[in-house]
This record gives structure tokens, sequence and C-alpha cells, in this order.
């Protein structure tokens, strides 16, 4: 007879740990916005396999006369992307945060000491977003959701 000590699941599970920010403290500039949507709608403009729900999304963004609305619109029905390079984003249940995950920084910055963590991620997102976040702004992020 075999014997197992420790949790044992035959689910799945997903989390993310990170050090990072909730996406609300992250700005978004109308030229981001502009962007996305016109990303968006020229994405469901040439998809030819739109589901009934892409078909009236397209629709309702067709409805958009100028920039102002379409900008409008992005920010009501469009969730932009925070991810890049190290930067990770997290969306589940109504949370959704940016920061930089536990396994990047061991695999990619093996000698950050655990200290150091919080400003060297307030260091990257401002770099890369053009954000003011100080190492008291960073925090420590762990969402865990089981997808049984």
């Amino acid at each position: 007879m075999k014997k197992r000590f420790g949790f044992v699941s035959n689910s799945s599970s997903s989390s993310f740990i990170a050090w990072g920010v909730s996406t609300s403290e992250m700005s978004v500039s109308d030229e981001k916005y502009l962007e996305l949507f016109t990303e968006h709608f020229s994405w469901l403009a040439t998809n030819k396999d739109r589901s009934r729900r892409q078909q009236e999304k397209y629709a309702e963004m067709s409805l958009c006369e100028n920039e102002e609305e379409m900008i409008e619109y992005a920010k009501e029905n469009l969730s932009p992307s925070f991810e890049e390079g190290e930067i990770s984003q997290c969306r589940h249940e109504g949370s959704e945060y940016v920061g930089i995950e536990l396994d990047t920084l061991i695999r990619q910055f093996p000698d950050l000491k655990l200290s150091e963590i919080p400003a060297f991620a307030a260091e990257r997102l401002n770099s890369k977003f053009n954000t003011n976040f100080t190492e008291k702004n960073i925090q420590y992020i762990e969402e865990a959701w089981y997808d049984g």
C-alpha cells in the first residue's frame, strides 16, 4: 500500500504570486485606449469566424463616429493589457493585478534579495508604463483559484 502526504489532487488550480499593484492604480492614456479600440475593431473586422457575441460587439463598435466615442467605448468595454517583458497581469473574479511573478524573479533575477524586490518591481513598472510607483506602493500579491 502506498501512502501519500501533502496536497494531492486530480483537479487543476492556478495561481498568481507576484510583487506589483492593482491595475486600478495604473493610468491609461486616451491614446492607449484609442489604440486598443482600433486593434480590437480591426481584429473583429478581419476575423471571418466571429461568434454571435463578437458580431454584436463589432456592430456596437461600428456605431462610434469619432475618436472621442471610440475612447469612451474602450474605457467602458475593453481592458488594456499590461503584460510586457517580465511584467505579468492577472485577471480573476473582478481582481486585476500587474507585477513581476515569483517564478520570473527566480529564473531571471536569481541574485535579487527579498528586501530588494519591492523597489525593483516599482522601477520596472515605472520604466515600462511611465508610472511613479515607489516600493511602498508595491504589494505582495497571492491570487489562487480552483478550476475543478
